[in-house]
């Protein structure tokens, strides 16, 4: 019987989270049947009975929520594909995005039994998911920052059937010395460090899963593992996070995407320096490219460009404010500022087109010393513990 015929039996809520279900697994972001059994298992609107919802006025509006009886709108919002703000104010919080929860599930390969710590615990849903990942509430730990979240999330654990989930209120960077090593450690808020304790406790074997806020690119998704003293893995997507709070707060490597708005509209002004042609099948993509950048030496940040009706991807040098903007409308890159810096500029993008448009994951990461030197084709991320050194880990062409 297909799903549309069942779904007058289902309960409200059901037919809600049948769609999101399916909606997951056609993103592919779903595919492990124990996390598909715990997303069954953990009922979201259990863990939000209050969500923030932007007004025509600009203004944000708190809608609460009855779990015992959610209305249908709220059902609608809690089991959609998208973020729910459930606290505004100087200490905001979220239900992260189901389809960025479940692809940084999938990416840490939880087996049964694994002693997993979670760095910003929230509602809680995501702790009641790895609960069903490792098949032992007693196993995950979380650790939230904000005492009255923990509290919430407490509650919400509790009411959906997860008493067993360990949490605690403290400093998420310094992870969880008391239950250490941990299998698996899970971070969902971004950060331009890596804090020595997640090293530290981490089990021989163990994966560390990270939004690493990296300048102009925002916060990709850093998957490491811990073999004896070596540290290595790779970047496994694009995320955006809130920051992470406390000894380990970023600072001035946080991505600031909207820093030069004032001086990128003057410049747009003007007419380009050099137009270069796309293609549909071109795929290019300006997150990937700046980071290609970054290999040639010439760091950049991003934002969007406000360009009569329509927004516009830009990414602007840090040195010379040269400017490049993707116009997908009329599918060409303008490049716009000094002649030299034009030409350098130009000369990326051949440059990336020529290794095959090489994106996020195409990159190695190892912690390395700190004498270190850059690798062949990549370069060093200096942060104040830890320094990272970024290798090209494959090339695609035809992409």
């Amino acid at each position: 019987m297909e799903f549309t015929q069942i779904e007058k039996f289902l309960k409200p809520y059901r037919r809600h989270e049948w769609r999101l279900l399916q909606e997951l697994e056609g993103l592919g972001c779903l595919r492990d049947e124990r996390l598909r059994n715990a997303l069954l298992a953990a009922p979201r609107h259990l863990f939000i009975d209050r969500y923030y919802v932007r007004g025509e006025d600009g203004q944000d509006r708190l809608v609460t929520v009855d779990p015992e009886n959610p209305s249908e709108e709220a059902l609608r919002h809690t089991y959609s594909n998208h973020v729910v703000m459930t606290k505004s104010g100087p200490n905001p919080s979220s239900c992260s995005q189901p389809s960025l929860v479940f692809h940084m599930l999938e990416s840490l390969n939880i087996k049964p039994g694994a002693k997993v710590l979670e760095i910003g615990t929230g509602t809680g849903w995501n702790a009641a998911l790895l609960s069903g990942a490792t098949g032992d509430g007693q196993c995950v730990h979380s650790v939230d920052i904000q005492p009255d979240l923990v509290e919430d999330a407490r509650l919400h654990l509790d009411m959906a059937g997860f008493p067993g989930i360990r949490l605690g209120a403290g400093d998420g960077g310094r992870g969880w010395p008391g239950a250490a090593p941990f299998d698996r450690i899970m971070v969902t808020a971004s950060t331009a460090d890596l804090p020595p304790e997640w090293v530290n406790q981490l089990a021989d074997g163990g994966i560390l899963l990270f939004p690493f806020a990296v300048r102009g690119i925002g916060d990709p998704l850093l998957w490491l593992r811990k073999r004896r003293d070596r540290i290595s893995g790779r970047f496994v997507g694009r995320s955006w996070f809130m920051s992470l709070k406390g000894a380990y707060e970023s600072g001035e490597e946080e991505d600031r995407e909207n820093a030069h708005r004032e001086q990128n509209t003057a410049l747009v002004a003007g007419e380009p320096h050099a137009v270069l042609e796309l293609a549909e099948k071109d795929a290019f993509s300006v997150s990937d490219w700046v980071f290609w950048m970054r290999a040639m030496g010439i760091r950049m940040d991003t934002g969007w460009l406000r360009r009569e009706a329509s927004w516009e991807m830009s990414a602007r040098t840090a040195g010379t404010g040269a400017l490049v903007v993707e116009d997908r409308k009329e599918w060409v890159l303008r490049i716009y500022g000094e002649t030299l810096a034009v030409g350098e500029l130009v000369q990326g993008v051949e440059s990336w087109r020529a290794a095959g448009r090489p994106g996020l994951d195409d990159w190695a990461v190892s912690v390395v010393a700190p004498d270190a030197e850059p690798p062949k084709g990549g370069w060093l991320e200096r942060r104040p513990n830890a320094i990272l050194a970024v290798s090209p880990l494959r090339r695609r062409r035809g992409r």
